[in-house]
């Protein structure tokens, strides 16, 4: 690119650009780790959630009504709930208001907002439908029938869970993995409003460089290569989880 002009030829010069900018690697490989780890976040806080929901609360009436106050929040768009999170968790705001009031703390927590962590938490918070939605469905699929006949055999209620209900889990698991791990991959807004300058994500750069720095073939080599670590990083997550559990419940298998 020369100026404003662009140059139409082949080159692979931009993505050599892109690959050889220690920092701007960085910044694409911490995107990618902390999408990884609000998956996991989700699952923790899903899992329990949604077998709840299928196993022990016995109403449909009662599922139906949770899972539609656990969506009606999302009916308000990403950026109002972004800028809610700045009254939840600034230094003037709800929580370190709480804190103060109660006598925890003498002056306001300045990690809360601008960090890292506020970012997790706003993707925690805006993904994990997706994974409580899917897990509900797939859970609804389990025959309940194999679980009382593993309990008639003498199974306890964590072995029981184990061997029949978290391996007919996997597929709802790893689609609730795939819609979590994507919005929160692509994530612009809370790393925007909510990070600091060290908790921008791999879109913020992008769009810096399509439209500040007018860097069309930088961006768009970027985007080829935040792409490519993005789909990858999934495949691998999606694998790790199916041989963690699977390799669990085989391990337990065999020395029951």
């Amino acid at each position: 690119m020369d100026g404003q002009n662009l140059q139409q030829t082949f080159t692979l010069s931009n993505y050599s650009e892109v690959l050889s900018n220690g920092p701007q690697v960085a910044l694409l490989i911490r995107t990618c780790l902390t999408a990884v780890v609000v998956v996991a976040i989700v699952i923790l806080i899903c899992y329990p959630i949604a077998y709840y929901l299928v196993f022990r609360m016995r109403s449909a009436t009662r599922v139906a009504t949770t899972l539609t106050l656990v969506a009606l929040p999302f009916l308000v768009g990403p950026l109002i709930r972004a800028i809610a999170w700045k009254g939840i968790l600034g230094l003037q705001g709800v929580v370190n208001g709480l804190l103060e009031t109660v006598g925890i703390i003498d002056d306001p927590i300045q990690w809360l907002l601008y960090s890292r962590f506020s970012v997790v938490l706003a993707l925690v918070y805006n993904t994990y439908p997706f994974m409580l939605f899917a897990l509900v469905l797939t859970l609804e699929t389990v025959d309940k029938r194999l679980v009382a006949a593993a309990r008639d055999l003498g199974s306890g209620a964590m072995t029981a869970f184990r061997e029949v209900v978290l391996p007919l889990s996997i597929p709802g698991l790893l689609v609730g993995s795939l819609l979590t791990f994507v919005p929160a991959v692509s994530a612009s807004i809370e790393p925007e409003l909510l990070g600091g300058p060290e908790s921008r994500f791999s879109a913020n750069a992008i769009t810096d460089k399509f439209l500040v720095a007018v860097d069309w073939p930088l961006g768009a080599a970027l985007t080829v290569c935040f792409t490519t670590l993005a789909v990858i990083t999934c495949l691998l997550l999606s694998v790790v989880l199916v041989l963690i559990l699977r390799g669990r419940t085989m391990f337990r298998g065999r020395t029951s």
